[in-house]
């Protein structure tokens, strides 16, 4: 090849080369240079009810069950779906629960937050899946929290969660029947 030819080659494949590293010629070929999506609302909302339950735990494993009820809103509803039916309002009668569950020997609330959903304007749910260890037994149990914005941080303003088995000596005593 003369140096003319070549010259004249790469006057052309120079600029083809470079809109090919650009993507200009094809969006398919420069798919690999894009920027990953960012996070979706659902993924914040989910790290947001995730960030609480962990507080939520910390309180717990601290046996803190004022710091536990700290974390909801003041006129919080807290809903025992099982063993037993029991509304619970406020974060008085809140604290008051959390302090019969500490008394069971429980020693550790380990909460998954597994979906989150924007409801409407300052207020999202979360829900998940949590076990408690009471002694030697491992008690699974099932929640949904209704979080709303306060003062720009986001509470717990409705709590309400199941389980197949009694931890409390109240709910030990009415399971069943008794």
């Amino acid at each position: 090849m003369s140096r003319c030819t070549l010259a004249s080659a790469s006057r052309v494949v120079i600029p083809v080369l470079a809109m090919l590293a650009s993507g200009a010629v094809h969006p398919a070929l420069a798919q690999g240079s894009e920027r990953p999506p960012g996070p979706t609302q659902q993924d914040q909302l989910r790290s947001i009810a995730t960030a609480a339950n962990s507080q939520l735990r910390d309180q717990f494993r601290k046996k803190s069950a004022p710091g536990w009820a700290a974390m909801f809103t003041p006129d919080a509803t807290f809903v025992e779906l099982l063993p037993q039916l029991k509304v619970m309002t406020g974060r008085a009668e809140m604290q008051r629960h959390i302090e019969e569950v500490l008394a069971s020997n429980a020693t550790d609330f380990i909460p998954t937050v597994t979906t989150a959903n924007m409801t409407r304007a300052g207020t999202f749910e979360a829900g998940g899946d949590y076990t408690l260890v009471v002694g030697n037994k491992i008690v699974p149990g099932h929640f949904l929290q209704v979080f709303r914005q306060e003062g720009g941080a986001w509470k717990i303003a409705y709590f309400i969660f199941a389980r197949p088995q009694p931890v409390t000596q109240r709910e030990a005593n009415t399971f069943r029947g008794n």
